[in-house]
C-alpha cells in the first residue's frame, strides 16, 4: 500500500508560490475573461438598468446601519467572500466524508434535517491570514437562517466576519449565485477599498473592477491550493491605493498581451 505524503502547511505552500504566476492564473482564466466582457457589453440592457434601479433602494439609513467599525478595523480594506463553492461545499443531506454538519432550518423555523459541509483545503488558515489584513464580510444567496447556521459552523473557534449578508441583499438570486451591488456598504467605506471574491463576475455586474475570481470548489480536495493562491494575490491588495485601478490593470493585461502578439504576427 503506497504511503500517503503529508499535506504541506499553509505557510509552506504560500511561500513556494510565485506571485506573478498566481496573478496570471487567476486573472487569465478564460470564463472570467469572457463573462467580464459579456457584462461590459450589456450595460445598456433593460435587465442591467432594472438592477441599477433596485440598487438605489439601499438608502443612507441602510448604509449607516452597516458602517465599518473603524475602531476595530481602522484603515483595513474590506474583503467580501461568497461562501458556497468558494470556501466550502454545502449539501442538504448527510455525506460520509463531511468535515462538519448542521441542522437545516427553514425561514419558518422548521427543521428539515441534517446538512453536511466539506471545507476547502487551508480554509481556516486562509481566514486567519486574511482577518489580520482585512475586514472580512461573508456574502450568501441563501436565506437569513441558513446563512446564520453556516457562519456558526465557520466561527466555532474564532470570529472572522464583521457581517454576513444574505439573499435579502441580493438584486437577484438563483440556486447558482446571487447578484450583488455594493451600495449598502458605502456608509463609511469607499469602492476604492472593497474587494469581492466569487466564482463568476456575474455576481457583481455593477462593480466589475472590485471583483476577484476564484475557481469553484466542488468538494474535491485533491491538490486544491486555490485559497492559498488567492491569499498570495490579496496580500498585495491590502496596501494598494485603489482596488478598482489595481484590478483593471490585472484584468486588462491578458487582453493587451494578446493584442500585442496579434500585432507582432501581422507585422511579420
Amino acid at each position: 500500500m503506497p504511503i500517503k505524503t503529508p499535506m504541506k502547511t499553509y505557510t509552506e505552500v504560500k511561500g513556494s508560490l510565485s506571485l506573478e504566476i498566481c496573478k496570471r492564473d487567476i486573472f487569465t482564466e478564460v470564463s472570467y475573461q469572457l463573462d467580464t466582457r459579456a457584462i461590459l457589453e450589456t450595460k445598456t440592457s433593460h435587465s442591467f438598468q432594472a438592477m441599477k434601479y433596485k440598487a438605489e433602494a439601499f438608502t443612507p439609513d441602510i448604509q449607516k446601519k452597516y458602517c465599518k467599525d473603524t475602531k476595530l478595523y481602522k484603515a483595513k480594506k474590506t474583503l467580501c467572500i461568497e461562501f458556497q463553492q468558494i470556501l466550502m461545499m454545502v449539501s442538504s443531506f448527510k455525506t460520509e466524508d463531511a468535515d462538519d454538519k448542521f441542522e437545516i432550518i427553514n425561514e419558518s423555523g422548521m427543521s428539515l434535517g441534517e446538512g453536511s459541509i466539506k471545507y476547502r483545503n487551508y480554509l481556516f488558515d486562509f481566514l486567519a491570514d486574511m482577518k489580520s489584513k482585512f475586514e472580512l464580510i461573508l456574502f450568501s444567496s441563501y436565506g437569513k437562517l441558513y446563512a446564520k447556521q453556516i457562519v456558526a459552523c465557520l466561527e466555532k473557534k474564532e470570529k472572522y466576519f464583521s457581517n454576513c449578508f444574505d439573499e435579502t441583499f441580493c438584486l437577484f438570486a438563483n440556486i447558482s449565485y446571487g447578484v450583488y451591488c455594493l451600495n449598502f456598504l458605502l456608509g463609511n467605506r469607499s469602492l476604492d477599498d472593497i474587494i469581492v471574491v466569487g466564482k463568476t463576475p456575474k455576481i457583481l455586474p455593477m462593480s466589475l473592477d472590485n471583483f476577484v475570481p476564484i475557481s469553484a470548489y466542488t468538494g474535491d480536495k485533491e491538490g486544491d491550493t486555490e485559497l492559498v493562491k488567492l491569499a498570495k494575490v490579496l496580500d498585495e491588495f491590502a496596501t494598494v491605493k485603489s482596488i478598482p485601478t489595481h484590478i483593471r490593470s490585472l484584468r486588462d493585461f491578458p487582453l493587451k498581451q494578446l493584442l500585442h502578439h496579434i500585432q507582432s504576427f501581422c507585422l511579420q
